[in-house]
C-alpha cells in the first residue's frame, strides 16, 4: 500500500468535506484513540497506589486454587470473600482514579488548543 505524506491543514481540509456522518465518525475515533492512550498512561501511573499488597494477593490466589479443587473450609471461603471484595474495591476505586484522571487532563486543555491539534 502506497504512503501518501498529508500536512496538518490538508488533512483538516478533507475531514471538513466528509459528509456529516463521516466527520462525526471521524471525530468520535480520534477522540477514542486519544482518551485510551491516555487513560493507558494514567492507569500505568495508578496502578501501584491501588495494589493489594503481595501477601494478600498470594492467599487469595491459594485460596482460589482450593475453591477450584473443591477443598475450600467455609472459614476460607470467608476469608476468600473478603479478599475478593477488597480486590474488586481497589479496582473500582483504580478506574475511577483513571478516568478522573482523563476528564481532568481533556479539561486542562483550552477550547483553541483542541482545535490546533
Amino acid at each position: 500500500m502506497a504512503s501518501i505524506q498529508l500536512t496538518f491543514e490538508q488533512i483538516v481540509d478533507a475531514a471538513q468535506q466528509l459528509p456529516d456522518e463521516d466527520r462525526l465518525q471521524l471525530i468520535t475515533e480520534l477522540v477514542r484513540h486519544c482518551r485510551g492512550k491516555k487513560a493507558r498512561e494514567a492507569l500505568e501511573e495508578l496502578r501501584p497506589r491501588f495494589e493489594m499488597p503481595q501477601q494478600a494477593q498470594q492467599r487469595m490466589s491459594a485460596l482460589l486454587a482450593k475453591s477450584n479443587v473443591g477443598t475450600i473450609t467455609a472459614k476460607e471461603r470467608a476469608e476468600l470473600a473478603t479478599l475478593i471484595d477488597d480486590f474488586q474495591q481497589r479496582s473500582l476505586e483504580m478506574a475511577e482514579a483513571v478516568s478522573d484522571r482523563v476528564t481532568s487532563a481533556s479539561r486542562r486543555q483550552s477550547p483553541s488548543r483542541r482545535a490546533n491539534r
